[in-house]
C-alpha cells in the first residue's frame, strides 16, 4: 500500500533532542474569525449549494486497518523496510506485510487469503507494485508494556522472514502523539490527498525492547534515530494501533448535483456520509466545516471565513480564505489557503496546503501539494473537473 512511516525519520534528525508536539499550529489563531461580505454575491439565494469538497474513507482493502507497525533496518541488500498492517474486514481478519526494496522503490505487498485488497489504491501512490496472497503468520498487539509483534513469511525469492518484537516500556507513563505520515510525498499527480494521521502513534525505545529480525538467516541491524526523542534513544521502528484514514477530494471529471438549502433552517446537510455544517449569510449558505466519521473519529475540515456559496459569486469576484484540519479534539494537524475566482460562468477554485509538521528538517512534505477546480455551468447543470498537483 503506502510507505505510511518510511519517510518521517530516514533523514537524520538535527541537535540532540526532538519533542514532538501536541498540535502543529495554533490553529484557532491561524484561522481567524474572518467572514465574506454579502457584496460577493449577486442575485437572490438560489436555495442550493454545490458540494464541491468530498471526503471518503481510504480504503486498501475492504474492511479497515486497524494497526500498524514500519521498521526500517541495514544492511540487507535487497529490502531496507518492513512494514505490517492488521485489518478487519466484518468479523474476518487479515495480515499484510510490505517489503520496500532498495531497486526502483519497488514494493512486494503480501495478504492473506480471504483478505480483499484494493489494489488500485496502492498502484496510485507507489511505484512498481507485486501482490502476493500467501500464508504467514503475523500478530501485532499491545501489552502492559508496549507492542508484541511477530512475523513468519516466505518471500517471492524463497528467503524466510522472521521478525519478533517485544517493547519494554511502560504505557502508564507515554503520552500519545499524532502524526500525519507521508503518504504520496513522492507523487508528482496524486489522485487525491491521502491523509492518514497516525492518533496514537509510538516509536520503539531501545533501551529495554528487544527487535530481532531475520532474512534468509541473516540477522538485520535495526536503524535508529541520531537524536533524543521526548527523552529517549529510539529505534526507527514505530506502530499506530488508532489512525483515521481519509482520502481527500479524489480527483472527479462530472456533474455535480446540488445540495438543497433552507435559510435559518438547515444549520446543516448530510449527504454520502459526509456532512456540511452551513453558516447563513444573507441567505447564502457558506460551508464553515465538513465532518466526516472514520469509525469513532471526526475528521473535520474547517474554513474561516466559511467557504462561499459558489453558485451565486458575482462575475469578477475574488474570495480569499484559509483552512485547517482537525481529528476529534486534535487541532492544528494540516493548515493552508484557498481561493475562489469567478469569471462569467466559470468558478476556479485553488487550494494550497502550508501549514503542518514533520519529525526531519527540511520542507514540510505536505507544502507542495496544490489542488484545482474548474466548475462549468450552464443552465442545466454544473460541471466540476478537479485535480491535485505536487509542487515539491
Amino acid at each position: 500500500m503506502v510507505k505510511y512511516l518510511g519517510a518521517i525519520v530516514a533523514l537524520a534528525l538535527l541537535g540532540s533532542c526532538v519533542v514532538i508536539p501536541d498540535r502543529a499550529f495554533d490553529q484557532r489563531r491561524y484561522l481567524g474569525q474572518g467572514e465574506h461580505d454579502p457584496s460577493i454575491y449577486s442575485g437572490p439565494p438560489n436555495g442550493t449549494f454545490l458540494p464541491v469538497f468530498t471526503l471518503e474513507s481510504h480504503r486498501n482493502v475492504r474492511g479497515r486497518i486497524v494497526s500498524l507497525l514500519l521498521v526500517e533496518f541495514i544492511d540487507d541488500p535487497r529490502y531496507y523496510m518492513l512494514e505490517l498492517q492488521e485489518a478487519v474486514d466484518g468479523q474476518h481478519t487479515g495480515m499484510i506485510a510490505l517489503l520496500y526494496h532498495h531497486a526502483n522503490a519497488s514494493v512486494d505487498v503480501y495478504f492473506t487469503p480471504g483478505l480483499q485488497v484494493d489494489r488500485s489504491s496502492y498502484t496510485a501512490l507507489l511505484n512498481d507494485v507485486s501482490f502476493i496472497e500467501a500464508e504467514f503468520d503475523a500478530t501485532l498487539a499491545l501489552t502492559d508494556t508496549g507492542l508484541s509483534a511477530d512475523l513468519t513469511l516466505v518471500d517471492r525469492f524463497g528467503d524466510l522472514v522472521t521478525l519478533s518484537i517485544r517493547e519494554g516500556s511502560s504505557r502508564a507513563s507515554e503520552k500519545p502523539n499524532g502524526l500525519l505520515a507521508p503518504i504520496a510525498s513522492g507523487s508528482d499527480s496524486p489522485d487525491r490527498f491521502p491523509f492518514i494521521y497516525l492518533k496514537r502513534f509510538t516509536l520503539i525505545p531501545i533501551r529495554g525492547s528487544l527487535i530481532d529480525l531475520r532474512i534468509g538467516g541473516r540477522r538485520q541491524r535495526i536503524d535508529t534515530i541520531p537524536a533524543i526523542v521526548n527523552g529517549r534513544r529510539v529505534y526507527n521502528a514505530k506502530y499506530s494501533f488508532e489512525n483515521v484514514m481519509i482520502d481527500w477530494n479524489l480527483d472527479r471529471h462530472e456533474s455535480v448535483t446540488p445540495l438543497p438549502y433552507v435559510p435559518r433552517v438547515s444549520e446543516s446537510v448530510t449527504a454520502d456520509g459526509t456532512m456540511r455544517v452551513l453558516n447563513d449569510n444573507h441567505g447564502y449558505p457558506e460551508v464553515e466545516r465538513i465532518v466526516r466519521f472514520v469509525g469513532d473519529n471526526a475528521f473535520v475540515l474547517i474554513f474561516s471565513p466559511s467557504f462561499p456559496d459558489v453558485t451565486a459569486l458575482a462575475d469578477r469576484v475574488t474570495v480569499d480564505g484559509r483552512f485547517s484540519v482537525q481529528v476529534d479534539q486534535n487541532e492544528g494537524i494540516l493548515g493552508g489557503w484557498y481561493r475562489v475566482t469567478q469569471q462569467r460562468d466559470v468558478t476556479l477554485i485553488e487550494l494550497g496546503i502550508e501549514k503542518g509538521w514533520q519529525p526531519m528538517p527540511g520542507a514540510l512534505w505536505m507544502n507542495g501539494y496544490r489542488w484545482t477546480a474548474l466548475i462549468e455551468r450552464s443552465p442545466d447543470s454544473s460541471h466540476l473537473t478537479t485535480s491535485w498537483r505536487n509542487e515539491r
